[in-house]
């Protein structure tokens, strides 16, 4: 037997309020409150809407106490360190926010934060190698191919310091004989100074046949990591290339190839399905994603026609200002006879100022202020005998059922302040 429907889901209405809507619900509230009963709320507020919906209209958008507009930096910071020590508890975050909802908190995340995050960090170099005798063969930690570059052990690099120099090229245009050169000193190199077994086990760990591959991008800057904006890019390529419907995991395998790595594909494909340029769908219990090209290019013919007209009533709107600063002008010109009605005007605010200085001293002779004295007096008046009587029933009640206990009875009247001289007042 399940917990009876709170409201009656054919009569009310559904979809965005009105302005008219949250002006009744917001007058109904000031005047009457919640009266603890959400459920009966709208009947008596005239509105036709579910007593939940109700409440989530005053708590996320009408609540006097809410803030609007964008995040502080200071915010930014307090709902970063909070997920990252917390997750996402969005009512637990909102809470060291004054004046933020759980839902404002948890889309702001959701659209703005967490994609400024998704960029990554610069790599940091590794540390300078040791006095230590070096190991047989270098060591790596960690994914040696993560955000795109090579990561080197410390033993690595003391291994690499015991190896003969390496033949530089002489110039960054490369021609054939230049390569067969580079490749026959190579050769050379790796037979008089490397070691067999040592070299073949340092390439295989970095995941190359020859030296001559470890070599063909020498004297090339290091590569970046791609960023957030050319991750989304490859990602696109994959739905684009294919036209096929994809899973996430099957993303996650496909990213690497495109040089997006596995861990950052969920985001990426979020930030995609956030901005409606991947669309997803479920279908029983598995969550499938997609993008065709036709889709992309309406989107962006949909964006562009929108900016197309804000930028058009912008530009009417800048113009009906400019008219509108030219009219005020007109009379306002700068003239002596303007000049000397400013300087009287300023002489009359002043002469205000003083009257109403006056006036505040003769406040306490108010004749409003001497009634409303008056009547305060009588309702205390009346209170104080109203109470007198209560005390003297209290007393004859005492006495009538605990005649034994007169004395303990008089102790503790005077403990409590009740003298024998207590009497109404006059």
């Amino acid at each position: 037997m399940g917990r009876a429907p709170c409201c009656d889901k054919a009569n009310v209405k559904r979809g965005p309020w009105s302005p008219e809507e949250d002006a009744a619900l917001r007058s109904y509230l000031e005047k009457h409150g919640t009266g603890g009963n959400w459920i009966a709320l709208p009947q008596k507020a005239g509105l036709r809407r579910c007593g939940k919906s109700c409440r989530l209209r005053w708590l996320n958008y009408l609540r006097p106490d809410i803030k609007h507009g964008g995040f502080t930096e200071e915010e930014d910071n307090v709902i970063y360190t909070l997920f990252r020590n917390i997750g996402s508890r969005w009512s637990v975050i909102a809470s060291h926010l004054p004046g933020r909802t759980d839902n404002d908190v948890k889309n702001y995340w959701n659209t703005k934060l967490k994609k400024r995050l998704l960029t990554p960090a610069p790599a940091q170099q590794a540390p300078p190698p040791s006095a230590a005798a070096p190991p047989p063969f270098p060591s790596f930690s960690g994914d040696p191919f993560d955000n795109g570059f090579i990561s080197f052990g410390e033993e690595s690099y003391r291994f690499l310091s015991e190896l003969p120099p390496l033949p530089m090229p002489a110039a960054n245009v490369k021609t054939e004989t230049d390569s067969s050169a580079a490749s026959s000193s190579v050769e050379n190199w790796s037979a008089t100074g490397a070691s067999t077994v040592h070299g073949d086990t340092f390439l295989s760990e970095l995941g190359f046949d020859s030296y001559s591959e470890l070599l063909s991008g020498y004297g090339e800057s290091k590569k970046r990591g791609l960023s957030l904006e050319e991750k989304r890019e490859q990602i696109l390529q994959i739905f684009y290339d294919s036209q096929d419907f994809y899973l996430l995991k099957e993303l996650e395998k496909l990213g690497p190839k495109k040089g997006v790595i596995s861990q950052s594909v969920k985001d990426v494909v979020q930030s995609l399905v956030d901005d409606d340029l991947v669309l997803k769908d479920k279908i029983g219990t598995s969550v499938y994603f997609w993008s065709l090209p036709s889709c992309a290019g309406n989107q962006l013919r949909s964006a562009h026609s929108k900016l197309e007209a804000d930028l058009s009533n912008s530009r009417k709107r800048f113009a009906e200002l400019i008219e509108q600063r030219d009219s005020l002008k007109k009379g306002r010109e700068e003239s002596d006879e303007r000049e000397a009605a400013l300087e009287e005007l300023k002489i009359i605010e002043q002469k205000h100022k003083k009257l109403k200085e006056e006036l505040a001293s003769y406040a306490d002779n108010d004749p409003a202020a001497l009634e409303a004295m008056r009547n305060a007096t009588d309702v205390a008046h009346s209170a104080a005998n109203r109470w007198t009587d209560n005390i003297f029933t209290v007393q004859q009640w005492c006495s009538s059922n605990f005649p034994q206990a007169k004395e303990q009875l008089e102790h503790m009247y005077r403990e409590v302040g009740i003298t024998e001289d207590l009497e109404y007042l006059a």
